[in-house]
């Protein structure tokens, strides 16, 4: 994304305060009485006008700063969304009059300025993620927390809900809740399928593709390493090439033997290998075999049975072992 054009930022920014002037010359026509925000109507235009004043000052200041345009799609989606159920709400559900100024200027001429500025101003809405309704909902759904919660904002008429289609002491407020729930949703993607679309749009007339995936940094080298020669910087891969194939190329052709090929004839040997006749074995007389070894005599003469040796040997008493003494 290339850096804004100053002329551009001032413009959207002029285009937003006066957003932010119709939001609210339209909640201060309808009586700017702090006891009356609990109504829809009035609490969306204020909190719109606040909104989009910031963006008017904020906007050109961190454009032109940071030279580029400041993520702001979440916020614009959750205002857009708003002004389209109040909006709707009394125009299409409870078919109410806009021939007041107040009337026009806070359900027909607001909703639709907020809505032409999400989609044709800026670009932080191409930007938008799927789960970005979710988000947008959270405003208008603590409203209808707190009106299911206190009866609809009863104090303020005195007895009567402020919206009387939607009571919630009948048995009908659950669908009605329900239907009021999905609807807001069904709009948030309404809003997020736009943002794409244009996302889509404006790159196709810039003549860009779309946003990918760059390549993977490769590791870093030491400081003052350079590459090799013949290869690319730190952290670029080579492109991939592939070897040239050469149609007269010959096809390699698996062989079961070895078989010399014919451009390379076999080399004669340049010495005959040698015969050596066999050599006689010298014979020798056969050795007789030596006299076995005279049997070995005991220095002790042989003894007859149960006589005690002539003198002592080791390991043995020479007295026999006194009686045992009794006690």
């Amino acid at each position: 994304m290339g850096k804004p054009n100053p002329l551009l930022v001032i413009l959207t920014a002029i285009w937003r305060l006066g957003i932010a002037i119709c939001a609210f010359s339209g909640w201060w026509l309808y009586g700017h009485d702090p006891a009356e925000l609990p109504f829809l109507t009035q609490s969306g235009n204020l909190l719109v006008s606040i909104v989009y004043l910031g963006l008017a000052v904020y906007y050109p200041v961190a454009s032109l700063a940071t030279g580029k345009e400041p993520g702001s799609g979440k916020l614009r989606g959750a205002m857009t969304l708003l002004m389209i159920v109040v909006g709707c709400t009394y125009v299409g559900v409870m078919g109410g009059d806009i021939g007041e100024p107040k009337d026009l200027l806070t359900h027909v001429v607001t909703p639709w300025l907020v809505f032409l500025d999400w989609c044709f101003v800026g670009r932080s809405q191409n930007r938008t993620r799927w789960w970005h309704p979710f988000l947008w909902i959270i405003v208008p759904g603590v409203w209808l927390i707190g009106y299911s919660i206190t009866g609809g904002y009863r104090w303020v008429r005195g007895s009567s809900p402020l919206y009387g289609f939607a009571d919630p002491r009948d048995g009908d407020y659950g669908a009605i809740l329900i239907g009021l729930v999905f609807a807001t949703i069904a709009g948030g993607y309404l809003l997020y399928g736009i943002g794409k679309l244009k996302g889509v749009l404006s790159r196709a007339v810039r003549g860009e593709s779309a946003p990918t995936r760059g390549p993977q940094p490769g590791p870093r080298p030491y400081p003052g390493q350079q590459p090799p020669p013949g290869r690319p910087p730190y952290g670029q891969q080579p492109p991939h090439q592939q070897p040239p194939f050469h149609p007269q190329a010959p096809q390699y052709q698996p062989q079961s033997q070895y078989q010399p090929h014919s451009q390379y004839p076999a080399q004669p040997q340049p010495y005959p290998p040698q015969q050596y006749p066999p050599q006689p074995q010298p014979q020798f007389p056969p050795q007789p075999a030596p006299p076995p070894y005279p049997p070995q005599q005991s220095p002790h003469p042989q003894q007859p049975p149960n006589q005690p040796a002539p003198y002592p040997q080791q390991g043995h008493p020479t007295q026999p072992p006194p009686p045992p003494q009794r006690w």
